[in-house]
């Protein structure tokens, strides 16, 4: 994926589509798969172990809903350093004010339930195509300087399940309670709710933690750009014993064809939509080998022995995008770029060549 493709992504989450509350989530939800909604192998898509949620339309009036806009706000004012604030009458006299805009679907998405859902075409995959690195300037211009939020100050949470000041616990227990009634489940007590996350949730958040934190401490030695294996450590760790281990990583098995060597993490790397023709024949030149067998998972785009004169010589006019979406029955969505393709081959003199890297197929 290119620089500019991966920051528009994240400006599309982060801004574009992102709901602007939990509520919008289970709108967005309901929109794509309403209740009675019938997939495509004729049963029910809320069915078995999928509860239908329902929407909760927010009552100044119910204490349930009012505790958990005091526990929110007053958690998002810790963390940006704004004054707090236990006042029921005053919060609820702020909240009336805020005008909450009017849920508007996008039609972004098509939901089926199957592949199929996906809609693309050319001329989509042409504007991608035509974008450039231009895209990430204006994108980063948009960004505050350093010096504009020099006076923030963010502090982060550190649960404490103990101290019924804190609102940990408010937040956790009103959260609970409305997901309850969003999935019509048994209701439970703020102890029990309380027990639990004394339990679990510290225990997730150590460990989610600590492995975190070895991967980051491997991603600096790979920004500094460090070669050798030597200089990497993989890790195995039990904090219930407590039980850490560090070693060295085994080296990848290396494997070969023709003349040269590879491993899993070498691949062929092809940019362009190409024609099987063109497909074929680029092989014959950069690599010397003839494919025999071209297939994306189980979907087979060429095979040299089984395919019938016929159909070989039509599709070696079609571009490779093209085979895939026939012969898998299935639209390619928009925002996939590539294609991993694996093939069998020969090399010039007509001899099996047993194995070759997989091949990276950026068609857009």
């Amino acid at each position: 994926m290119k620089k500019n493709e991966i920051v528009e992504n994240v400006k599309r989450i982060l801004v574009k589509h992102r709901p602007g509350n939990f509520t919008d989530c289970i709108k967005w939800l309901l929109h794509n798969f309403p209740r009675g909604r019938v997939i495509d192998n004729g049963k029910f898509f809320w069915s078995g172990n999928r509860r239908c949620p329902h929407l909760l339309k927010f009552d100044i009036n119910n204490k349930l809903h009012l505790d958990f806009i005091i526990a929110a706000s007053n958690l998002f004012a810790h963390m940006y350093n704004i004054p707090q604030t236990c006042d029921r009458q005053f919060i609820a006299q702020e909240v009336v004010k805020v005008q909450v805009p009017e849920f508007k679907p996008k039609d972004i998405f098509t939901a089926d339930n199957n592949s199929n859902q996906c809609r693309v075409d050319d001329q989509q995959r042409m504007n991608v195509q035509e974008k450039n690195n231009s895209s990430i300037e204006q994108l980063l211009n948009r960004l505050p300087k350093l010096d504009e939020i020099v006076d923030i100050k963010i502090q982060p949470h550190e649960l404490k399940t103990d101290d019924d000041t804190n609102f940990h616990i408010d937040y956790i227990v009103a959260t609970t309670l409305l997901r309850t009634e969003n999935y019509e489940i048994q209701i439970t007590d703020r102890s029990q709710i309380k027990r639990v996350a004394e339990n679990i949730i510290p225990a997730i958040v150590t460990t989610t933690a600590m492995v975190t934190g070895l991967v980051c401490l491997e991603v600096y030695k790979l920004i500094q750009g460090h070669k050798k294996i030597e200089s990497y450590r993989n890790a195995c760790l039990n904090l219930a014993l407590p039980f850490f281990a560090f070693f060295e990583p085994v080296p990848s098995k290396c494997q070969k064809y023709l003349d040269k060597e590879f491993t899993l993490w070498d691949r062929f790397e092809v940019k362009g939509d190409m024609t099987l023709e063109e497909f074929i024949e680029y092989f014959k030149c950069e690599h010397k080998l003839v494919p025999n067998i071209i297939a994306e998972g189980s979907s087979m785009i060429y095979c040299a022995h089984f395919i019938h004169q016929t159909s070989k010589i039509q599709n070696m006019k079609q571009k490779i995008s093209h085979i895939y979406e026939t012969v898998s029955k299935r639209r390619i969505p928009p925002h996939v770029r590539y294609l991993i393709l694996d093939m069998y081959c020969d090399d010039l003199e007509g001899n099996e060549v047993q194995d070759v890297p997989y091949v990276k197929y950026t068609f857009a």
